[in-house]
């Protein structure tokens, strides 16, 4: 999972096409707010379902570049103890974000 001493950490990010991987992410999420956003108007949601959308994937940015990071290398990887903990609690932490962003929306 980690490093060797000769490889720097901006050729480890490339090797492990943490970049790539993140670069789709961002894609994906502007795609799912750009279709949020014609869904919303569309069908007559609330207007506040794309901001919720837009948090959520935000503030799940870190655990897209911890994942990126422990799997993006070509070959078979092991989830880490670190990946262990770290996802769930980013979850966790999004959910809360979440229930944040809807009480300030609604007072």
């Amino acid at each position: 999972m980690f490093m060797s001493d000769s490889e720097s950490l901006f050729d480890s990010l490339l090797r492990r096409r943490v970049f790539q991987l993140v670069g789709m992410y961002v894609a994906a999420t502007w795609l799912v707010i750009e279709l949020g956003d014609w869904v919303t108007e569309r069908f007559g949601l609330p207007a506040n379902v794309t901001s919720y959308v837009f948090v959520a994937m935000l503030v799940l940015l870190p655990s897209v570049i911890v994942l990126a990071y422990g799997h993006g290398a070509p070959g078979r990887d092991r989830w880490s103890r670190f990946e262990r903990l770290f996802v769930p609690i980013n979850i966790i932490a999004a959910g809360l974000v979440l229930l944040m962003v809807d009480t300030e929306v609604e007072a």
